[in-house]
């Protein structure tokens, strides 16, 4: 599914809370709000990251990324707070972005690392063949 054929809302249908529409738990096929899509094209990527660094790696197709999903909405679901009340933004840049970006994006724990050289479909940790020990 390409990144502009995924559902998403529209907003009417919750126009009071969109993250009360979200089910948990998120999945490639789970219809985005348009607030949250925002949030992570626009605020996230444009404006509280910095220019790509040498051991980051970003898929463009974000949205087929269980794994990343849930963070991301974990940091949009408090980016709300921040909007609400400014006075939040220094805890949310070191509570929420300093924390979540490195699982995100980090070349070696990043849960997009294996796009690196470009988009690898998501596999489940029961599918990947790693073996308790």
């Amino acid at each position: 599914m390409s990144e502009l054929e995924h559902d998403h809302y529209d907003g009417e249908e919750f126009a009071d809370d969109p993250s009360e529409a979200l089910q948990l738990p998120l999945t490639a096929d789970t219809p985005l709000p348009d607030a949250f899509v925002l949030f992570v094209e626009s605020t996230l990527l444009g404006s509280l990251t910095g220019a790509r660094q040498s051991k980051t790696v970003w898929c463009v197709q974000w949205r087929d990324h269980p794994d990343a999903l849930h963070r991301l909405v974990a940091m949009w679901l408090q980016w709300q707070e921040v909007e609400q009340s400014p006075a939040m933004l220094h805890d949310f840049l070191r509570n929420v972005v300093d924390y979540h970006l490195p699982y995100l994006v980090g070349e070696d724990q990043g849960v997009l690392r294996a796009c690196g050289n470009g988009h690898r479909v998501h596999v489940r940790l029961d599918e990947a063949g790693i073996k308790n020990q």
